[in-house]
């Protein structure tokens, strides 16, 4: 078994991401074939809606997984709601969570989507 040392706490990116929901810096994630996705720049400000879409294998359950700090593989600098998820990962996914909509929408299907208030998983329609 090999355990690898968790990165320190990257103050400065802390610091940049302050207002800010999700920020991403040179995410990436690489697997034993090549690179999976990346390198990713991203913010994210609260009540922001962001779509991952792209053809089957292109590496956007990967993505998904990595931006709620579920992605082993992720290099890079990732700040969610405040906490490095790099050096604190743990910590991090207690702030997120993962859920699939399945084939319900499709991107041509986008236009007819109104998000209500408050947002959440049941209460697009």
């Amino acid at each position: 078994m090999r355990f690898s040392k968790r990165p320190s706490v990257d103050a400065q990116a802390v610091e940049d991401a302050s207002g800010a929901v999700l920020y991403a810096r040179d995410l990436n994630a690489q697997g034993r074939k090549g690179m999976i996705f990346g390198p990713l720049d991203m913010d994210l400000a609260p009540r922001q809606l962001a779509v991952i879409h792209g053809p089957a294998g292109a590496g956007k359950s990967a993505l998904l997984l990595a931006l709620c700090g579920r992605f082993r593989r992720t290099r890079g600098t990732l700040i969610i709601d405040g906490i490095d998820a790099m050096a604190e990962p743990y910590r991090a996914i207690q702030r997120t969570s993962v859920a699939r909509i399945g084939d319900y929408v499709v991107p041509e299907d986008l236009s007819l989507i109104h998000i209500s208030e408050p947002t959440r998983l049941g209460m697009i329609s």
